[in-house]
């Protein structure tokens, strides 16, 4: 009788730490599905950005460098939160490119993250007739990091920020 007393509370033991063990599985697991969200957007753990990122003022406007065909705006930063504008297009160019997303500084990475970037493309008439408007996609992912003193897009959809350097115009 004792003995069945003693291997029933054995296996209660058993069943407790068994119950304890997976309620800690999930709690990890949940933990590194949230961070997986910015892992996928960031890849490895190592900061891109300069040191001087964590105290950078993101707000303003900013003009590509290389090109001088992409401007980028960043609004906001209200509960850490900043609406990101790109346009793309020449001044003798019919066709305009929109990027819009919504972004938050990861401090860890040192870059400003989204995960919602939206590129509409715009064809515009020359003369009469009415401007066509194309999304192109939606969920885009990428970051923007600075580094000496300039700003750089990577785009995790398309490219289209490669080679691409911003300078703060205001």
């Amino acid at each position: 009788m004792k003995r069945n007393k003693q291997m029933r509370f054995e296996y209660a033991v058993l069943i407790f730490g068994l119950l304890v063990a997976l309620g800690l599985g999930l709690i990890l697991a949940h933990t590194v599905y949230i961070r997986k969200g910015q892992e996928q957007v960031m890849g490895d753990a190592k900061p891109v950005g300069d040191e001087e990122s964590d105290s950078y003022d993101w707000k303003g406007d900013y003009m590509d460098t290389m090109y001088l065909e992409t401007s980028l705006s960043i609004e906001g930063g209200v509960g850490g939160v900043y609406q990101i504008t790109l346009t793309w297009g020449g001044a003798d160019s019919d066709e305009l490119s929109i990027w819009k997303a919504t972004g938050s500084y990861d401090k860890s990475h040192r870059a400003l993250v989204y995960k919602d970037m939206v590129r509409t493309n715009m064809t515009i008439p020359t003369g009469e007739g009415e401007t066509i408007e194309n999304d192109m996609y939606s969920g885009g992912s990428g970051f923007f990091f600075l580094r000496g003193g300039k700003l750089y897009w990577e785009d995790k959809n398309e490219d289209f920020g490669d080679g691409l350097q911003f300078e703060k115009v205001s």
